[in-house]
């Protein structure tokens, strides 16, 4: 099993001394700033992909849970996959994790999916960590997202 840790959180200077955004700081995606967002920045039950696709979720989950990323749809497209995996993470309460199980058509999600896991805790100041749990039967993997 592997593991890795991300924990961007910037500098006493540029956000509050847990990590959080402040109230001037702007999301990418422009959906307002983090006033507009409970106070720990995560997604609410209202927010949609600035793209206007369809969420991989509708809630924050406040339990452990699973993302089907296996979709024909994703097998289709990675970055799908992966802006689907990132919005899934982003709608883990912190205390729990998030199963994404990803499609087999873009190999092992070290390649792709750890790097972008790395870079989205960097942008978003979150700490996560990640394990790759198994190979799933039908040729998919599934890494294990934990939510600090």
């Amino acid at each position: 099993m592997s593991e890795h840790t991300a924990d961007a959180r910037g500098t006493a200077s540029d956000r509050v001394a847990d990590g959080r955004p402040t109230e001037g700081d702007r999301f990418e995606d422009g959906r307002g700033s983090a006033g507009d967002r409970p106070a720990d920045g995560r997604k609410t039950e209202g927010d949609r992909p600035a793209d206007g696709r369809e969420p991989v979720t509708r809630r924050v989950h406040e339990n452990s849970w699973s993302a089907n990323l296996e979709e024909p749809r994703h097998a289709d497209d990675r970055e799908l996959l992966v802006d689907e995996a990132i919005d899934a993470v982003e709608a883990t309460a912190p205390g729990y994790h998030v199963n994404l199980v990803t499609h087999g058509a873009h190999g092992h999600p070290r390649e792709y999916l750890w790097p972008a896991l790395e870079e989205h805790a960097t942008r978003a100041g979150e700490s996560i960590e990640w394990t790759y749990v198994d190979r799933c039967g039908c040729g998919g993997h599934v890494t294990r997202v934990h939510v600090g």
